[in-house]
């Protein structure tokens, strides 16, 4: 079973195979299916973390690890570049660094032992397909190749798909940079103070909730790589009706976080309104999506401890749908 858990750690799996000094081979692990692995499909501006096996450490042989200190983000980083050259492009197109982390997965000093882990900043002007990827037998997006330059030493390419936009809702392992794979990243929504909205504080009937996305693609007028956002730059001029968000009520404890999946249900439910929906001002590659919660929700239970089941933790839902698929965000609204 294929259990690339993508939804939950926002990541994209890249390998990179080398030579070693040990009687090993180059071969290096991609995955296990019943199909060979797509190109990762990545959309303008989008943050992304990609993961390198074959990256070795520095010369002093300390790991690399570092972040950007400041903005424009750098593109290059503890000894790191990447560039996405594409069929027709003038140039490849440098890409920015929001962080690098580096872990020894065995006992020697290969460089195949190393997971290295760069977080990244998709160039607003990668060009992209407005077609929605259908999954296998749908419609392939124009492909692009990446780059990664390691201590000035290029690497074999890698192919990308890009997309229009790949949304991703931020969960907890998103903010807290945390990518174990056994970890429980839970999606939230948040209230106009940057508070979550939980069971200790729900949302109140008319008040509009925030959830945040990676993903969401360029924005009108255009945001610019690397740089933090200003105010006003909006998706919904060029990306609806992708862009869907529905509430369900009387839903209690809805999974706080599902893989997401390209389904048609949410198209037959009522669409939410949604205020505003675009990049966050101050941010980089950061979206926010405004809802307002209608004052007809209906609320037949209240969130908070309960005797039968230990706590009602949500009793509502709200999922966004975009044209790479459905994220469940499990809400709690009070009376």
């Amino acid at each position: 079973m294929n259990r690339n858990r993508y939804v939950k750690c926002l990541s994209v799996l890249l390998f990179l195979g080398s030579s070693s000094g040990f009687a090993q081979s180059g071969a290096s692990l991609l995955g296990a299916s019943y199909a060979k692995p797509s190109p990762f499909v990545v959309a303008p501006g989008q943050i992304v973390t990609l993961f390198f096996r074959g990256v070795g450490p520095q010369a002093n042989g300390s790991a690399r690890v570092d972040e950007a200190k400041a903005i424009p983000l750098p593109v290059t980083l503890a000894g790191l570049s990447l560039k996405i050259s594409q069929s027709g492009g003038t140039s490849p197109l440098p890409v920015p660094i929001v962080s690098v982390r580096q872990e020894t997965e065995c006992a020697t000093s290969s460089s195949q032992c190393y997971l290295t882990a760069v977080r990244v900043q998709i160039p607003f002007e990668l060009a992209a397909s407005t077609t929605p990827r259908l999954g296998p037998g749908g419609v392939k997006a124009p492909d692009a190749e990446l780059t990664v330059i390691v201590d000035g030493v290029a690497s074999r390419t890698f192919l990308l798909r890009p997309v229009s936009e790949n949304g991703h809702v931020l969960t907890s392992c998103d903010l807290a940079g945390d990518t174990n794979p056994d970890s429980v990243c839970n999606h939230t929504a948040y209230h106009a103070n940057g508070r979550p909205v939980n069971m200790d504080e729900p949302a109140a009937l008319g008040e509009t909730i925030l959830i945040y996305a990676f993903g969401l693609g360029q924005t009108t007028p255009p945001a610019k790589t690397a740089e933090a956002s200003g105010a006003g730059l909006s998706v919904l001029d060029s990306q609806q009706p992708r862009l869907i968000v529905t509430l369900q009520d009387s839903l209690l404890n809805a999974s706080p976080a599902l893989p997401r999946a390209v389904v048609s249900e949410p198209y037959n439910l009522p669409h939410a309104k949604i205020d505003f929906a675009g990049l966050t001002p101050g941010q980089i590659g950061v979206y926010q999506i405004n809802v307002p919660i209608p004052t007809s929700f209906q609320v037949p239970v209240r969130c908070g401890p309960d005797a039968s089941v230990g706590a009602i933790r949500s009793n509502g839902l709200l999922q966004l749908t975009t044209a790479q698929g459905t994220e469940n965000v499990p809400i709690c609204v009070a009376p």
